[in-house]
């Protein structure tokens, strides 16, 4: 199974004495129920990172046609969800004064967007 995607993302954190972070991935699941409904796990969880920063910067990218794939066995005895999602965190203290002319703090923020272009299942 392989996933065609495109998807345009940005982030930013700034930090003065303090700490921020932001994370961003694709992620392509397949899940395999039973055929009374019974979970019987994950055979295919596939992620690709967009970003990962937790140094005061920003940056933003995109891709027309970003893959994520993975192989797995089916039968008829089961049916399957196929997923796919942005997963991601931001983190930050926030800013904070101390008298007029001193202030610390971070902030974090991101932002991504994705399209499924195609899926291509391969029986065999």
């Amino acid at each position: 199974m392989t996933a065609s995607i495109a998807y345009n993302c940005s982030y930013s954190d700034w930090e003065i004495f303090d700490n921020a972070n932001t994370f961003g991935q694709l992620v392509l699941n397949v899940e395999s129920f039973d055929l009374s409904g019974g979970g019987q796990g994950v055979p295919i969880s596939q992620s690709g990172q967009l970003y990962n920063d937790g140094g005061g910067n920003t940056g933003e990218s995109s891709n027309s046609a970003y893959s994520l794939s993975g192989y797995m066995q089916v039968d008829n005895a089961h049916f399957y969800n196929i997923w796919l999602f942005i997963n991601g965190s931001i983190s930050a203290d926030g800013a904070h004064n101390f008298g007029p002319f001193f202030f610390w703090g971070s902030g974090a923020d991101g932002f991504a967007t994705a399209t499924l272009n195609s899926l291509t299942v391969e029986f065999g």
